[in-house]
């Protein structure tokens, strides 16, 4: 069984890296399972509802984890 990476929003990255990212992710998971990739305006909007839903998790910063580390 092969893990898939899974995409996380980088905050310190702009919305388009992120979008890019995401996109490129996407197709090749959906690909893998032999299904088409999104076009790209479909592709916009998915990933707008999973990002306005919360559903994507986003990277957090080395201080942040720091802070969260010593929490």
């Amino acid at each position: 069984m092969m893990i898939e990476e899974q995409f996380r929003y980088d905050a310190t990255k702009s919305e388009s890296d992120n979008f890019n990212q995401w996109h490129l992710m996407n197709t090749d998971e959906r690909e893998s399972a032999g299904q088409a990739p999104y076009s790209q305006d479909m592709a916009r909007e998915v990933f707008d509802q999973l990002r306005s839903s919360g559903w994507l998790t986003t990277s957090q910063s080395v201080g942040d984890q720091e802070k969260s580390a010593k929490s």
